[in-house]
């Protein structure tokens, strides 16, 4: 992640050997959801579903929020190689709303998951926070 991302989503106060995988497949998660999200507002945009009052600073800001997003998350992808985990992106769904992520770690499972409100809200924090980046890299 970039100096920034480090210092606004900075986990390393409760980084352990259990944590970290948990952590690092979260990041994993919430950066690929993101990602889904920007790509399909661009997407959105281009078909002229929406009017903007400055379509080439929107355009703009969206394709720099992706590549940062992209550079991150490639840096996450090698970091899961690193230690050889495998993520499932299709949660399980409950009864309760929640859902759960698996993720293959040297031979165990691990999970991670939460409410559909409290992921949702967590998404959406990352695609804020790139859209910042990407507006800070413009300014």
């Amino acid at each position: 992640m970039s100096r920034e991302a480090n210092e606004e989503l900075d986990f390393n106060h409760i980084l352990t050997v259990k944590t970290e995988p948990i952590l690092l497949l979260r990041t994993y998660i919430f950066t690929t959801l993101a990602k889904k999200i920007l790509v399909k507002e661009q997407t959105y945009f281009l078909k002229r579903k929406m009017d903007v009052m400055f379509p080439e600073a929107y355009v703009r800001a969206i394709q720099q929020a992706l590549l940062l997003l992209n550079q991150d998350l490639l840096k996450t992808k090698a970091m899961m190689k690193e230690r050889h985990m495998t993520a499932n992106l299709k949660p399980e769904m409950k009864a309760d709303r929640t859902f759960k992520y698996e993720c293959y770690i040297e031979g165990k499972t691990i999970y991670t998951g939460g409410t559909s409100h409290r992921l949702k809200s967590e998404v959406m924090r990352y695609v804020v926070f790139y859209l910042n980046e990407a507006r800070e890299k413009q300014l």
